[in-house]
C-alpha cells in the first residue's frame, strides 16, 4: 500500500476510535445440537480466575461470540480468535476477549472462539497443576510437540466449523467471506495454522496470525496459502523457536509473511503488559492489517 494510502488509513482508524461505544457481545452455539463427538460427554464447565484474565476448563459445547464495531464503523473484515492454553484450558480473556475488544474498536468484526478441551479434574487441582508443569517442560515427545489428544481433534473440527459458520452468516454481520482471518495463540494458533494449511480451500482464511505457535509435522501452505503475519519472543521457553520454520514455509511456498520475533515476553503473553517489547504486537499486526487492506473499507462494491 503506498505511503499516502496508509497515512489515510490510518486516520480512518483514529476516527473509528473515537465513535460510539462498541456494542454488547453475543454469544451463539457453534452448532445446531450437541458437538459432535460430544453428545455423551458429562464433565462440568469450570472458571478459574487468573491475574491475566479468566481460564476456562471441561469445555464441551462450543460457541462463538461476536464482537460488533460500533453503527457505522464496520469495516467489512472479519477475524476469528482462537486463545490458547495447551488443548487443557482456555485464556478467554487475555488471548480471546480482549483482542477481540482491540480489533472491534478499529471497525473490525471479531468472533472468539470457544473450542472443546481434553477432560481434567475439577476437583483435583494438584493433579491440574501437574499437568500444567507438565505442558509448560518443553519437549513431550520426539518431534518436541505435545501428542495429538482428542481435545485437539475436537478442537480443530470447531475451528473449520467456525469460519463456515462466520462465511455463511457474513451477509448478516455485515462482513465480506472473502474477507475473514483467522488469529490464533499457542494450542489457537495451532489450530489457525491447522486452517490455514487446510487442502479444502473453503476452510481457509484469508490471511492468518499465529501468535507464539508451532506447525504440526506434514502440514505446509499451498501455493496459495493466505497471507500470514507471525510473532512470538526469543524467550520463549515453551515452544522455542518455532515460530521461524512456520516463516520459513510461507517464504519457501512464494507465500507473503511477516515475522516478528520479540526479545523478551515468554509464552502467553496475549495482551498482558509486561514492560516488553511484545506488549506492542497487536500494533504491529494492527499496521499489518493496514499494510494490506484489511482496516478499511473495501471500494468499489
Amino acid at each position: 500500500m503506498p505511503k499516502f494510502a496508509r497515512l489515510l488509513a490510518g486516520a480512518a482508524v483514529a476516527m473509528i476510535m473515537s465513535s460510539t461505544a462498541l456494542a454488547e457481545p453475543v454469544t451463539l452455539p457453534l452448532y445446531a445440537g450437541p458437538a459432535p463427538g460430544s453428545e455423551h460427554a458429562t464433565q462440568k464447565e469450570t472458571v478459574t480466575p487468573n491475574p491475566s484474565g479468566r481460564l476456562l476448563r471441561n469445555i464441551t459445547q462450543p460457541t462463538l461470540t461476536v464482537y460488533a464495531p460500533a453503527p457505522g464503523t464496520a469495516n467489512g473484515v472479519g477475524i476469528i480468535v482462537i486463545p490458547g492454553g495447551g488443548f487443557h484450558i482456555l485464556s478467554i480473556d487475555n488471548e480471546g476477549g480482549k483482542v477481540a475488544e482491540w480489533l472491534a474498536a478499529r471497525g473490525i468484526t471479531a468472533f472468539v472462539l470457544k473450542y472443546r478441551l481434553n477432560e481434567t479434574s475439577p476437583v483435583d487441582t494438584l493433579a491440574f497443576a501437574q499437568m500444567m508443569r507438565f505442558l509448560a517442560t518443553g519437549p513431550t515427545s520426539p518431534g518436541g510437540l505435545i501428542p495429538v489428544t482428542v481435545g485437539e481433534t475436537q478442537a480443530n473440527a470447531d475451528a473449520a466449523r467456525a469460519i463456515t459458520l462466520v462465511r455463511s452468516r457474513a451477509a448478516e454481520w455485515g462482513i465480506d467471506p472473502h474477507r475473514v482471518g483467522v488469529v490464533g495463540f499457542s494450542a489457537g494458533a495451532m489450530l489457525t495454522l491447522g486452517l490455514a494449511t487446510n487442502p479444502d480451500p473453503s476452510l481457509r482464511p484469508d490471511f492468518a496470525a499465529p501468535i507464539y505457535g508451532v506447525l504440526r509435522p506434514g502440514l505446509a501452505p499451498a501455493p496459495n496459502a493466505p497471507p500470514i503475519f507471525i510473532a512470538a519472543a526469543t524467550d520463549d521457553t515453551l515452544l522455542p523457536g518455532r515460530s521461524m520454520p512456520i516463516y520459513q514455509a510461507w517464504v519457501a511456498a512464494r507465500r507473503p509473511a511477516e515475522l516478528h520475533l520479540y526479545d523478551k515476553g515468554g509464552h502467553g503473553f496475549g495482551m498482558e503488559h509486561q514492560g516488553a517489547t511484545s506488549d506492542h504486537w497487536i500494533e504491529d499486526f494492527g499496521h499489518w492489517l493496514v499494510e494490506h487492506g484489511w482496516m478499511t473499507a473495501q471500494t468499489g462494491k
